[in-house]
């Protein structure tokens, strides 16, 4: 798909063209900030913007590790002297390895796992065993603040998701049958973001808010007929 550079006027006017033009229902600034929340909602749900992050050396014996929350949203990847590291989680570490935090590499080897804690903070196992090793995270930088960024640039895929959602905002100030019709606006967009995100569809939150749960329903039970008095 073309990619192409789009100005805050330009994403502005698109906006007012979603919601009919009203320009005095929706101020100017308040277009800017339905925008902005859309690109961060879009953001956090599909991570569109992403960065490498050169983080100072491991530390001999050290096993969490935060990024600068100004630099990284959430946390993705992670390399050790240029080798990716396996993804896990706390949860694996803390009942499939009980004595994680207490291990430490033998000499000569790397780290091998990873697991997030939080949204900017990591933990690595086993922890360096001298340290200086190079670390590199890899994630989801902070969406473009649009009132301080000449221009950004967005597929037409990506710019009508976020005109989408950003429609779906505004609708919730109209309130009443505007509203109500843009929930399958909304609905869409949470559908476009979860085939862009793996992540995001193995959450059991989102199927079920998507109503992608393998749960079968069952049919409400019916009182059994009993014949009344003659």
């Amino acid at each position: 798909m073309a990619y192409q550079q789009f100005t805050l006027a330009q994403l502005q006017a698109l906006f007012y063209e979603q919601v009919g033009g009203n320009t005095n229902f929706f101020r100017l600034d308040e277009a800017t900030r339905i925008l902005q929340e859309s690109f961060r909602v879009f953001n956090c749900l599909t991570g569109f913007w992403r960065d490498r992050v050169a983080m100072p050396a491991l530390t001999a014996g050290q096993h969490w590790y935060i990024v600068p929350a100004s630099l990284l949203t959430y946390i993705l990847r992670v390399e050790v002297n240029g080798v990716p590291l396996q993804s896990s989680s706390l949860y694996d570490l803390d009942y499939g390895r009980g004595t994680w935090e207490s291990e430490i590499c033998t000499a000569g080897t790397i780290p091998t796992a990873f697991a997030p804690a939080g949204v900017n903070m990591f933990a690595i196992w086993p922890a360096s065993f001298a340290g200086g090793e190079s670390l590199v995270v890899e994630g989801v930088v902070p969406a473009p603040v649009l009132t301080s960024v000449g221009s950004v640039n967005l597929g037409s895929d990506e710019l009508e998701m976020i005109l989408d959602y950003a429609g779906h905002v505004a609708q919730f100030k109209e309130g009443g049958q505007e509203f109500e019709a843009s929930q399958e606006v909304f609905k869409e967009f949470l559908k476009q973001a979860g085939s862009r995100n793996a992540v995001l569809m193995q959450s059991s939150k989102f199927r079920t808010w998507m109503g992608l749960t393998d749960q079968k329903k069952r049919p409400m039970r019916q009182p059994s007929p009993h014949v009344g008095a003659r």
